[in-house]
């Protein structure tokens, strides 16, 4: 094979490779139907008395309907998807009369069932510049005069439908870094509850604390109750210790700063216990 064609089929494999991984990003395909899509592509098929039209998402060999109208199937063969031809081209694609295009007469969806003729499609483009599918409507009759005004329609609704997909992603992303802080979280307490090492955070408005690890070894059983505020723990500092702690508290709160102090406590049964954070 000649270098120039191998270098441009490894460049197309790389940029397929890198279109999946996006798509993959999102988690929307093979997922359950939902409400926000279904209603876009209701409302596109109104607006252009269209028969047919889905959200659809183009896989490496499949095209995945996240949402339909008219139609029952949840994916097709990617080498049959007409909205594929929008992969490599970015651009919004119109067929006026599928039956007698060259690129489509020969396709299954035109000379069988559904019988498309017409076809008109916005790619679904993320922010990163990949095409991820397209939102289509398509028709059982020809038609010859769509306008400018049309397509910028079909257009917005498909800028639509990938805002969607980037909320949804957005909100995976962040309840995925949610659970994933409780379990670090979960985790720290364990080994902290097994060791003679307390975590503690303040909330500086309120002066709340939320304490973790082995807090009631070291402060007290009854710190849990007791101590569960600003004051309530110094007061529980040795009084002569109490201002070196209220300065390594305040030199702490500055961006950046650890809090660092060696300090006695004083528990309930009298007994006095020197700790450093």
């Amino acid at each position: 094979m000649h270098a120039g064609k191998r270098m441009t089929r490894q460049t197309e494999l790389k940029r397929e490779a890198d279109r999946l991984a996006t798509l993959n990003s999102y988690k929307v395909v093979d997922n359950a139907p939902e409400s926000a899509f279904y209603r876009i592509t209701q409302l596109v098929a109104d607006i252009f008395s269209a028969p047919l039209a889905s959200i659809s998402l183009v896989g490496e060999d499949k095209e995945w309907f996240k949402s339909a109208v008219g139609f029952t199937e949840t994916q097709i063969d990617r080498d049959v998807s007409i909205c594929s031809q929008m992969m490599e081209s970015g651009e919004p694609m119109v067929v006026e009369d599928a039956s007698i295009d060259p690129r489509f007469v020969d396709n299954p969806l035109v000379n069988g069932d559904p019988a498309i003729r017409f076809y008109a499609g916005s790619p679904l483009i993320a922010p990163n510049g990949k095409v991820l599918g397209a939102l289509w409507i398509a028709d059982t009759v020809p038609r010859f005069r769509t306008t400018k005004n049309q397509m910028n329609q079909l257009n917005s609704m498909a800028d639509i439908a990938m805002s969607e997909m980037e909320l949804s992603r957005e909100i995976g992303l962040r309840e995925q870094a949610q659970k994933n802080a409780a379990i670090a979280r979960s985790n720290l307490d364990l080994t902290l509850a097994l060791s003679d090492i307390a975590s503690f955070r303040i909330d500086l408005e309120t002066g709340l604390i939320e304490w973790g690890g082995a807090y009631m070894k070291i402060w007290g059983e009854d710190a849990g109750e007791s101590v569960f505020e600003v004051e309530s723990a110094l007061g529980r500092v040795h009084s002569e210790d109490r201002d070196s702690v209220r300065v390594a508290m305040s030199a702490a709160a500055g961006e950046g700063e650890k809090f660092e102090a060696r300090f006695r406590i004083v528990l309930p049964s009298g007994e006095v216990r020197w700790l450093e954070g």
